[in-house]
C-alpha cells in the first residue's frame, strides 16, 4: 500500500509543471501555485510554501544560489509539496521514503540534460539541510489545519 501512495504524490508532483519557482507562478486565481493536480492544497497553504520554498533556499544555500542552481529550489518544491500531499494522505511517515525518490527523479531529469555539476551539488550538507527543512515545512502545514 505505501508503494501505491508514494508513486501515486510522485506523479502528481513530477506532473506539475511550472515554467518558473512557484512563488513567482500563477495559476487561476492564485497568485504563487505549484500547479498542481491536488483539490486539497489551500490557496493559503500554496502560497506560504511557494514563499518559504524560495526564501529559504537563499537561507540555506547562500553561497550556492546563482541562476545555474535553481535546479535546487525545484526539488526543494517539489519535496515540499509531496510532503504536504502524503501527509494529507495520511502518510506522514513516508514523506522521507518519498523525499529520497523525488531527489532521484530530478536528478535523472538533471543527468538526462546533461547538466553533470548538479548532481554534485545536491549531496552538499547545505543542500540536503534545505531539502529536511522543505520536508518538515511541508508535512508541518498540513498537520496545521
Amino acid at each position: 500500500m505505501s508503494r501505491e501512495i508514494i508513486e501515486r504524490v510522485k506523479e502528481i508532483v513530477m506532473s506539475a509543471n511550472r515554467p518558473m519557482p512557484a512563488h513567482f507562478n500563477s495559476l487561476g486565481d492564485r497568485n504563487q501555485s505549484f500547479n498542481a493536480d491536488f483539490k486539497d492544497i489551500s490557496d493559503e497553504d500554496e502560497t506560504n510554501m511557494a514563499s518559504e520554498a524560495y526564501r529559504s533556499f537563499y537561507d540555506y544555500l547562500t553561497y550556492l544560489a546563482t541562476d545555474s542552481t535553481m535546479f535546487i529550489l525545484k526539488i526543494g518544491e517539489d519535496v515540499m509539496l509531496g510532503s504536504y500531499i502524503i501527509t494529507k494522505l495520511q502518510e506522514p511517515d513516508l514523506a522521507d521514503k518519498l523525499k529520497k525518490e523525488l531527489v532521484k527523479e530530478n536528478l535523472q531529469i538533471i543527468k538526462d540534460n546533461n547538466e553533470v555539476f548538479a548532481v554534485e551539488l545536491i549531496d552538499s550538507s547545505e543542500a540536503e539541510d534545505y531539502l529536511e527543512h522543505c520536508m518538515q515545512f511541508g508535512k508541518d502545514k498540513a498537520l496545521a489545519k
